[in-house]
């Protein structure tokens, strides 16, 4: 159980930033 929780985590935080990559590239094409 505490396996599958950290690893969700984790998946999370790549999510996130990932997010915020596509965040920063959306802002350069904007400049």
């Amino acid at each position: 159980m505490m396996n599958y929780r950290k690893e969700s985590l984790e998946i999370n935080v790549i999510s996130v930033i990932a997010f915020g990559l596509s965040l920063i590239i959306s802002a350069f094409t904007w400049l």
